[in-house]
């Protein structure tokens, strides 16, 4: 099992600016992609349909975070390839204890 200090994080405050990341970062993949919905500048949807369009990312683990739980944000996010769509809980508590459950899933800490 890995450790968070084996873990770089990288933090993306809109959309184009995830994206903007990924390229710079190529090659390195990353092992896992986690998006709002409601992101600005780019939707966290517009930005999970670009990323699959990707050569190489169709595998990785892409999770929609989010506080929406509109019927078509989440039937999008499907069509669109989302690995898994994740309701943000309003308890604090609750939200580290997700966030926690995701990196243990997908990244192994």
């Amino acid at each position: 099992m890995r450790d968070y200090q084996d873990v770089e994080m990288e933090i993306a405050l809109d959309g184009k600016e995830a994206l903007d990341a990924l390229v710079a970062f190529a090659p390195i993949v990353p092992v896992l992609i986690i998006l709002d919905v409601n992101m600005p500048k780019l939707s966290g949807l517009e930005a999970l349909r670009l990323i699959r369009a990707r050569d190489g990312m169709a595998m990785l683990p892409i999770v929609i975070f989010s506080s929406s739980d509109e019927p078509r944000d989440i039937a999008e996010a499907e069509r669109c390839q989302a690995t898994e769509y994740v309701l943000k809980p309003f308890d604090a508590d609750e939200y580290v204890k997700t966030v926690q459950r995701l990196m243990r899933r997908y990244v192994g800490i």
